[in-house]
């Protein structure tokens, strides 16, 4: 059973995903940001400003950070300090799995890896599930 949360969660992320891939390959700071990420000097020498689009990058970043945690927290509604651990180890390898320097292959890897988990826990056994949720 799907509930309207997941409906949430999985329409904001691919829109999330979406948005980003078009700003990172249909604009001017996407073009300034891959060509920083490329080669930092030769962006340098071209007249981008470096500290800027890092910066910028940086906000991006943090953003689709926080939009993660209120949509984690919308679908598990418990406070643990230690919640964000599983999902980072996850994330971390999802994004090894799929490419450090490809967003969507990383969000291809951690599809894969979620529906690979998913299959070893219900054909296997349950006790090789890494909870990512607070009610352990």
């Amino acid at each position: 059973m799907i509930n309207n949360i997941q409906v949430l969660v999985i329409g904001t992320s691919a829109a999330l995903m979406l948005c980003l891939h078009w700003l990172v390959r249909h604009t001017k700071l996407g073009m300034a940001m891959r060509a920083v990420s490329y080669d930092i000097e030769t962006a340098s020498l071209m007249g981008i400003p470096i500290d800027s689009i890092i910066a910028f990058t940086f906000a991006i970043g943090s953003a689709l950070a926080g939009c993660a945690a209120v949509l984690y927290g919308l679908t598990y509604p418990k406070v643990d300090p230690l919640m964000g651990v599983i999902i980072g180890i996850k994330a971390f390898v999802a994004a090894v799995f799929g490419g450090i320097g490809s967003f969507v292959g990383a969000a291809v890897g951690g599809i894969v890896m979620g529906l690979a988990e998913t299959l070893v826990v219900y054909y296997v056994s349950s006790s090789l599930e890494m909870r990512s949720h607070s009610d352990c």
